[in-house]
């Protein structure tokens, strides 16, 4: 009782004939109780989690397989990142078949691209019908966002589209990556011209916030294919 009178929730109580039919009649436990358990027993919740076959370090991968159209950013925590020892034997340096080292792909590829210093480092993912940044960008790509960066880069003469920096901005209609143009107090976002879209333009402050600079990606490689296939 003492944990549900400390969250002010009655849930929380587990009465020693709810524990009874938890332990002897296969009765499953409400997250409520699963939490006060854990709380008295101590033992790590996720890993009593993984008695009843909810593996929490699976839910990268699984909302991975879920396709969102939309570019959305990710919390660091919904990658499993921290919970997903660095194999030994690893070398980032070199070319590297990862299935040898990690069996469930998903929980690694955002250390890799941190390159294992995370404290001012987020992430986002391109949504799979945003083809806005392709194929700088692909669809479907997970990307690295360094929080420092709040000034775009102005300057001209860049060697390639690949070289000029991306940002990633939310505004009034939700989250995008593209290079930026700032005139004055005008920020004018530049999305690749190949799929007709026009610049973003924001005319007022507060309108369109730079969350940081694009630092690095993961992407799968069959997006555009797909794509071409619903042509």
């Amino acid at each position: 009782m003492i944990i549900a009178r400390r969250r002010g929730n009655d849930e929380y109580a587990v009465a020693l004939s709810r524990l009874a039919d938890i332990e002897h009649n296969g009765t499953l436990p409400t997250p409520y109780r699963l939490y006060s358990l854990c709380a008295i027993y101590r033992p790590d919740m996720v890993d009593v989690m993984k008695w009843y076959s909810v593996d929490l370090t699976m839910l990268p991968a699984d909302a991975a397989s879920v396709e969102l159209g939309n570019t959305h950013p990710l919390q660091f925590s919904q990658l499993g990142a921290g919970a997903v020892p660095l194999p030994l034997g690893l070398d980032l340096k070199r070319t590297t078949h990862l299935s040898r080292f990690v069996q469930k792909w998903g929980t690694l590829p955002a250390l890799l691209l941190a390159d294992l210093d995370v404290p001012h480092l987020q992430y986002a993912f391109v949504g799979t019908e945003d083809w806005s940044m392709d194929p700088v960008l692909p669809p479907g790509s997970l990307v690295l966002i360094d929080e420092r960066q709040h000034k775009a880069e102005q300057r001209a003469g860049w060697a390639s589209e690949y070289e000029r920096p991306v940002y990633f901005f939310e505004h009034r209609d939700g989250f995008c990556c593209a290079w930026c143009v700032m005139d004055g107090e005008r920020t004018v976002l530049l999305r690749r011209p190949s799929p007709g879209l026009p610049p973003l333009i924001f005319d007022k402050p507060g309108e369109v916030e730079m969350i940081g600079q694009v630092r690095g990606m993961a992407m799968r490689l069959d997006r555009g294919l797909k794509h071409r296939s619903r042509l």
